[in-house]
Formats: C-alpha cells, structure tokens, sequence
C-alpha cells in the first residue's frame, strides 16, 4: 500500500494492481510485485480486456479498506493528475460526469458538434 498526500494535505492510501499481458515482458521489480496471477493475453477491444479488468477489481476489493478501483492503461496517458483524481474520488464524482461537454478537460473523442 502506498500513502501519499495531496496539495491540502489529505493524506490517500492507494494500492496498485496490474495486469499485463505479456508479464515475462516485466523488467521492474516493482511492478512484478503489483502483477495479479493471471494474464488474459487480450488484443485491442477485446472481451478479455474486461476479464482483466474484473480479475483486478476483484483481488483489490478482497482488502476491505480499498473504497475506489480506479482503471488505467499503459497505452493512454493519465487525463488528469493524481492530486486532482484525489479530489474527484474524495467528493463522489465519477470522471464520466466529472467534466461538462465544454470543460477543456474533455479530449477530441468526446461528442462535439
């Protein structure tokens, strides 16, 4: 588990949980350490990306402190910071209605007219 704190001070724990799909890939110990049991080896838009998905929500949710699963891809590049994912989480907002169709946070794949 890793504590951080944010710009107020909040102090977050967090724990991270990876699936990869190619693990013998893996040169950080670090990261081999956060690796769930199984790969799911999905291709790109693929049921499988789910599978990996529940498989992590389901080994972070067997410790009962963890209250977000927040889902990141390693071929996409974090929308926010931490900090400001810190404070989404901590006031109830989903990043779905987190940001209005004209927030400059939005990217080029949201509906626009």
């Amino acid at each position: 588990t890793t504590t951080t704190a944010n710009s107020d001070d909040t102090v977050v724990a967090c724990d991270f949980f990876v699936h990869a799909k190619h693990p013998e890939r893996i040169s950080s110990s670090w990261v081999r350490s956060k690796l769930i049991d199984k790969s799911y080896k999905p291709n790109w838009n693929d049921v499988r990306v789910v599978r990996a998905m529940l498989a992590m929500a389901a080994q972070a949710l067997q410790n009962p402190t963890i209250t977000h699963v927040l889902f990141c891809t390693e071929s996409c590049i974090p929308i926010v910071t931490m900090d400001e994912t810190i404070q989404v989480l901590q006031h109830g907002t989903s990043f779905v209605s987190a940001y209005g169709r004209d927030s400059s946070n939005t990217t080029r794949f949201d509906e626009r007219t």
